[in-house]
């Protein structure tokens, strides 16, 4: 509910086609996590962005990050390109 919330407020313009969905997790702490695990965590995170962008979440290409930096309670960094373009931001 958050992911969604948080794409209507930012108003969020969907890329055409194909998008890369680049997630940077910022953990709350320095204990080891698995990449494939954080995107298990975010499923509902990705549900909740497609919705608010009206799209069906099999056209996101997921690419994962573990951040050495630490926040408090954690975050995820998230990023929306076309997937053809992956150095944009």
């Amino acid at each position: 509910m958050q992911c969604f919330l948080l794409a209507k407020k930012a108003g969020l313009s969907t890329p055409a086609g194909r998008i890369l969905l680049s997630l940077e997790f910022l953990p709350p702490n320095r204990q080891r996590r698995d990449d494939d695990n954080l995107l298990a965590a975010f499923k509902a995170g990705r549900d909740g962005l497609a919705d608010a962008l009206r799209i069906d979440d099999s056209v996101f290409v997921s690419q994962v990050q573990l951040s050495t930096e630490v926040y408090p309670m954690g975050a995820v960094r998230v990023t929306l390109s076309s997937y053809g373009q992956q150095g944009a931001r």
